[in-house]
């Protein structure tokens, strides 16, 4: 009988970690292990679980992931949200095992909208800028990296009908 393979999953308790468990977990040739930052649905869901103290921000999160690594054998790392994945394309030397992810390049151009549109802008497939919206329907925007909408007024609820934002004038 081969050897299973040793998966760490992280952030574990996220949707995508939670669609890898779903995926995997009745795989007979891999052992699931999931770590969080934060309290999540991981610590439900993964068998091997541990809640680590460390995040993207911080700078810490390839050293705490390394601990794990060494301590449960892991053979692959399997970022599960937008922001670990251009962190550990950039850190694959300091990870103490190969990761799922592509190299820094891609994991940066594809993270940020601005630099995805800009690549792609030269072969016609990018739509225009929305520019100034008028006052018919309220916009919402995207942030360049992260995700969710947010209204102009930095509101996550929907403006009363006819309120309209302004783009401030290009200086």
């Amino acid at each position: 009988m081969s050897r299973r393979i040793n998966v760490l999953v992280f952030p574990c308790g996220s949707e995508i970690g939670l669609e890898v468990h779903a995926a995997l977990r009745q795989a007979k040739d891999v052992r699931l292990h999931g770590a969080s930052s934060v309290d999540d649905h991981g610590g439900f869901a993964y068998r091997r679980y541990r809640r680590i103290d460390a995040d993207t921000r911080r700078g810490d999160l390839v050293d705490a992931l390394n601990a794990l690594i060494r301590e449960w054998d892991i053979d692959l790392v399997v970022p599960a949200h937008d922001s670990v994945i251009p962190l550990l394309a950039s850190q694959r030397e300091r990870l103490l095992a190969p990761a799922a992810v592509p190299d820094a390049e891609t994991a940066a151009l594809c993270r940020d909208k601005r630099l995805t549109h800009a690549r792609l802008r030269p072969l016609g497939i990018v739509p225009a800028d929305a520019g100034a919206p008028g006052c018919a329907y309220p916009v919402f925007a995207k942030p360049a990296i992260g995700q969710a909408a947010w209204a102009p007024n930095g509101s996550t609820t929907r403006p009363a009908t006819g309120s309209c934002w302004k783009a401030p004038s290009p200086t």
